[in-house]
């Protein structure tokens, strides 16, 4: 779990990420009528071949602003994806060709989160099974929350990274 409350740091890590690990990265941008976690991520994870390494698009209108304190932010953000990439790369059995990691995005957009969320803690196992790679979900305090109460077992077996923006 990726645990971030704003979107403009999120890209910045997810830019990061993309730049600096040697990681084969997919993308899965979760629409608002998501059904299924586990459908949608497998679903998602079959479109990945060649592996990708690009972030998602950016909006052209979500220029980052530069400030005095943007050399210490950007070595903030090195910094957390480090640490997320260390995480990352704990499988010595993946080879470079396949997928390391799918990142998911857009939890917080689907529109019945909370039984997508009671769905896929009932079916957790299935998990490791469908998906032989990390899966990076990116949540904010409100999907943490409702994670912690819909799916538990889920949430125990993840390793949340806290992304926050220092003042």
């Amino acid at each position: 779990l990726a645990h971030c409350n704003y979107e403009t740091l999120r890209d910045r890590v997810i830019k990061a990420l993309c730049q600096e690990a040697d990681l084969s990265l997919g993308f899965v941008h979760l629409p608002p009528a998501t059904p299924s976690l586990l459908a949608a991520l497998k679903a998602g994870s079959a479109d990945l071949s060649p592996p990708s390494r690009q972030p998602p698009a950016q909006n052209p209108d979500q220029n980052l602003t530069q400030n005095p304190d943007q050399n210490l932010a950007d070595a903030q953000v090195q910094s957390s994806a480090q640490n997320l990439d260390q995480n990352l790369t704990k499988n010595p059995n993946q080879t470079s060709a396949q997928t390391q990691a799918l990142v998911v995005l857009g939890l917080d957009q689907v529109s019945e989160v909370a039984q997508v969320l009671k769905a896929a803690n009932q079916v957790r196992e299935e998990f490791r099974r469908a998906l032989p790679f990390a899966v990076v979900v990116w949540v904010n305090d409100s999907i943490f929350k409702q994670l912690m109460r819909q799916a538990p077992d889920l949430e125990n077996w993840a390793t949340p990274i806290h992304f926050t923006l220092s003042s």
